[in-house]
């Protein structure tokens, strides 16, 4: 009898040791299962692809949104769409605002992501810099001056705001007062316009 009991708890302790090496090995790949998927779901879209170009309409709608919202937002600048990662990135002078998150956030469905990125001039002065562009070069070309604003604006949502100019640099009263919002906010580039020799 206790040969037959030692057995019997030899084959019980075997077939414990089995059920927990089969209940590690599931949940392993479990594991490895989801961590593919998510690895999935953050994969870059091919550019070209039918998904990539799906993600690009959607996105593009979901940003003329985020926009809207964002004119009730002081430190909005702009948004950018990222179809190849599907996700908006939203650009503010001050990245560090809750409230302001959880505005865009909302507009966004969990499947696509938001990024924040910082930005050196809000919607309103972006569009203010704009309007003193436009101003100026009128004043410059009316009063023949030897200077030429040729034509301004962002090449990087984060900023600098450029004006090119052509000529003479633009003297310091107008340099100063186009850098009103900082130092830092505007550049000045020079556009050389190089005369073209007798064969054009």
């Amino acid at each position: 009898m206790e040969l037959l009991r030692r057995a019997s708890e030899g084959g019980e302790a075997v077939g414990r040791r089995r059920q927990v090496a089969i209940l590690g090995i599931v949940t392993t790949a479990t594991v490895l299962l989801g961590a593919l998927m998510a690895s999935a779901a953050t994969a870059p879209l091919n550019p070209g692809s039918p998904e990539f170009w799906t993600t690009q309409d959607q996105l593009d709608a979901l940003a003329a949104q985020v926009e809207a919202a964002g004119n009730t937002d002081p430190c909005f600048s702009s948004v950018a769409v990222d179809a190849a990662t599907s996700s908006l990135v939203v650009y503010r002078t001050n990245t560090q605002l809750a409230s302001a998150e959880s505005l865009y956030r909302d507009l966004v469905p969990a499947r696509l992501g938001v990024r924040y990125s910082q930005a050196l001039l809000t919607a309103r002065q972006i569009q203010d810099l704009a309007r003193l562009g436009g101003q100026y070069a009128i004043q410059l070309s009316d009063s023949n001056s030897a200077s030429h604003l040729e034509y301004w604006g962002l090449t990087d949502p984060s900023g600098p705001f450029i004006f090119h100019y052509s000529g003479e640099a633009l003297n310091q009263e107008i340099q100063s007062d186009l850098r009103r919002f900082g130092e830092d906010t505007v550049e000045f580039k020079s556009d050389r316009i190089v005369p073209l020799g007798p064969d054009g």
